[in-house]
């Protein structure tokens, strides 16, 4: 089984796991990932999801690349027929800590992006995957 981790973003951290085992990461650029996900057509996609809590006061209009992306990735899955699940990015954050990291033997990365990838692989292998 291939799976498929995404923290998104203007640059975008990714995970891919195979068997249950870290096989790659690096960055990608919205237009590269969105390439690797046609081409590549993984098993599962994990996304870090995009959350807007109503007690941050934002009274401005803004656009949200983010969660624009999110949607491209949630319609390009569809359309391949992908599963896909998204990850709050508190509770990952707070099970897969960088001790986690060091009992699975995985270096931390200098870039954050593809540390929260990994984090999100791993919580999902650990605790959502259906055994």
């Amino acid at each position: 089984m291939k799976i498929l981790a995404i923290d998104p973003g203007e640059t975008c951290g990714v995970a891919i796991f195979k068997d249950d085992k870290l096989i790659e990461a690096t960055e990608l650029s919205e237009k590269e990932l969105l390439i690797h996900i046609e081409i590549d057509k993984p098993d599962v996609i994990i996304v870090e999801a995009y959350l807007h809590f109503p007690w941050v006061k934002d009274y401005a209009v803004h656009e949200y690349p983010t969660a624009e992306l999110i949607g491209k990735i949630k319609l390009l899955a569809e359309q391949l027929n992908l599963r896909i699940t998204t990850q709050p990015v508190g509770l990952v954050k707070s099970v897969i800590t960088k001790r986690v990291l060091r009992h699975f033997d995985i270096k931390p990365y200098k870039s954050k992006h593809i540390n929260d990838a990994i984090k999100h692989g791993l919580y999902y292998l650990k605790y959502r995957k259906k055994k």
